[in-house]
């Protein structure tokens, strides 16, 4: 709650409130995932020769199905994840952007150019609450 209202240089920012290593981290991983999921049938037919993987494609085959399961599951489960920790970090930079006079969110809604769609919308629905009707 410090500055005046025309500076925003200690203004709250969404990013500060977010795990950037914990993002870059799982999308990595479905990077990985989904590098493994082409490499994966490569590798095995380039195992056989054209014969014996004809023979043994239907074996492949529910190998790579049973791989791709259970890279869904684990795609699904940390997107999950990762949008659980973002609306929890949504969450603190609100409670935290409360914390701030109405004349400093007013400002940082006219300078909206230097926020992200994310923190105009925290921005806007405080200014809502505080002010029904502001923007009539």
């Amino acid at each position: 709650m410090s500055g005046t209202p025309t500076d925003l240089s200690n203004f709250p920012r969404l990013r500060d409130f977010q795990d950037q290593k914990r993002i870059r981290d799982t999308g990595i991983q479905w990077l990985a995932l989904l590098v493994g999921l082409v490499l994966m049938p490569v590798l095995i037919a380039l195992n056989y020769s054209e014969v014996d993987f004809i023979r043994e494609a239907p074996f492949a085959f529910g190998a790579a199905l049973l791989l791709l399961a259970a890279a869904i599951m684990v795609v699904v489960l940390s997107a999950q994840n990762l949008s659980q920790m973002q609306r929890q970090n949504l969450q603190a930079y609100v409670v935290r952007l409360d914390e701030e006079s109405t004349e400093r969110l007013l400002f940082a809604f006219r300078k909206s150019h230097l926020f992200s769609d994310s923190e105009i919308t925290a921005i806007v629905g405080l200014l809502d609450r505080r002010m029904p009707g502001w923007r009539g």
